[in-house]
């Protein structure tokens, strides 16, 4: 607060100073564009690129008029150039597509000759069109518009248009993008025909399948089983047991088991030695 008034009055003087400095800009900025426009007469006779390197090889001073002389002067080279690249008669013109012919029936248009897969699902009683957009391309770049009998898809503003075989239901038909591929694929009902169900095939068994399934069940009984088993024989351990008994009973005081009476010998085995 004490040096209020000698900064106050220092920044007065720089406000004045800066004033007539720009009041000296703005004069300057007006002689040079009067200067400017009489050369640009004197030199109707130069070529455009002598111009254009005379004005940028020029000193300029560092003001608001300055800046704006250069964006005009960049804007009218521009459209200048813009006009002769127009009036070249040896750049071919731009082709046009037509989308119908003259009876007002679509056409077949591939502007951005990207490649494409029409297909029928039978099953679905549909037409399925998958067209092999880029995989990155963003999806708001692309406008479908399907119709009954065609559709026509913009891909970057380029055309892509193919007609249908049949008629089609546009309230049923959906459009995806692969999320792998990118590619934009078009699942279109047909409007006459039904829907085939699903049939489930029965594939009798055949003898060679009860053949490996015997085989299989053999190959387990080989191995180690605990508990009953199916091709166990119950009635030799009967046999056996009968046979036991009798033992039992026919031994003797030397605890050696008697000849059973029903053995019948063979003279053709030769004896235990």
């Amino acid at each position: 607060m004490q040096e209020y008034n000698e900064v106050k009055k220092l920044i007065l003087s720089q406000e004045q100073e800066y004033k007539g400095r720009r009041l000296a800009q703005k004069q300057q900025a007006e002689r040079r564009a009067e200067e400017e426009e009489t050369n640009y007469a004197a030199a109707q006779d130069k070529p455009e690129e002598e111009k254009l390197q005379e004005f940028w090889s020029q000193v300029s001073e560092h003001s608001p008029e300055t800046r704006l002389h250069i964006a005009a002067q960049v804007l009218k080279q521009q459209e200048e150039k813009q006009k002769g690249l127009s009036a070249d008669s040896t750049r071919p013109p731009k082709r046009e597509y037509k989308l119908f012919n003259a009876v007002g029936k679509p056409l077949n248009v591939n502007e951005a000759k990207i490649p494409f897969l029409l297909t029928e699902d039978d099953k679905l009683n549909s037409l399925v069109l998958d067209i092999a957009v880029y995989k990155y391309l963003d999806t708001s770049l692309l406008d479908v518009d399907i119709q009954p009998t065609y559709v026509k898809v913009l891909i970057k503003g380029k055309i892509f248009q193919i007609v249908f075989p049949e008629e089609i239901n546009t309230e049923s038909s959906r459009a995806e993008r692969s999320q792998t591929t990118g590619h934009l694929v078009l699942t279109m009902p047909k409007v006459n025909g039904e829907v085939k169900p699903k049939t489930v095939k029965h594939t009798p068994t055949t003898r060679k399948d009860d053949q490996t399934r015997n085989y299989s069940n053999t190959i387990r009984r080989e191995m180690l089983e605990i508990g009953r088993s199916e091709d166990m024989d119950f009635s030799r351990i009967v046999k056996l047991r009968q046979y036991n008994q009798q033992c039992n009973s026919a031994r003797d005081g030397k605890g050696r088991c008697e000849a059973v009476t029903d053995f019948v010998d063979d003279p053709e085995v030769p004896p235990l030695e």
